[in-house]
């Protein structure tokens, strides 16, 4: 809110609050842009029947995780991290993006424009 008050855009901007909303809005010419992340657009494109792109810089990272217990063996947690190191070095974790969401996300968002 602060950023409209800063840079005079008050009724420019909107906040839509809704999941599908914002996609459906731009449709129908009824707002210009939405934030998402880049690897649920493709899947919520498909899925609404929008006929959308995105552009601009990224403006967010997002870091993935996999959580374990708070009492996960110290041991195990290191050898999973291990390999998921070497499935980025040798290309394997880039496969599997490519094959589940048809996108490597393991490279720069640059990467895609």
């Amino acid at each position: 809110m602060e950023y409209i008050e800063e840079n005079n855009l008050e009724g420019q901007i909107e906040i839509i609050a809704s999941e599908a909303e914002p996609f459906m809005e731009i449709e129908l010419g009824r707002a210009d842009a939405t934030f998402e992340s880049i690897i649920l657009f493709d899947h919520k494109c498909e899925k609404g029947d929008y006929h959308l792109k995105y552009v601009g810089e990224c403006v967010g990272v997002e870091e993935h995780v996999f959580p374990f217990r708070l009492d996960a063996d110290p041991k195990f947690l290191d050898e999973f991290n291990q390999h998921i190191r070497d499935m980025k070095e040798d290309g394997f974790l880039s496969e599997l993006y490519m094959e589940y969401l048809g996108l490597d996300v393991s490279r720069p968002f640059e990467a895609y424009q």
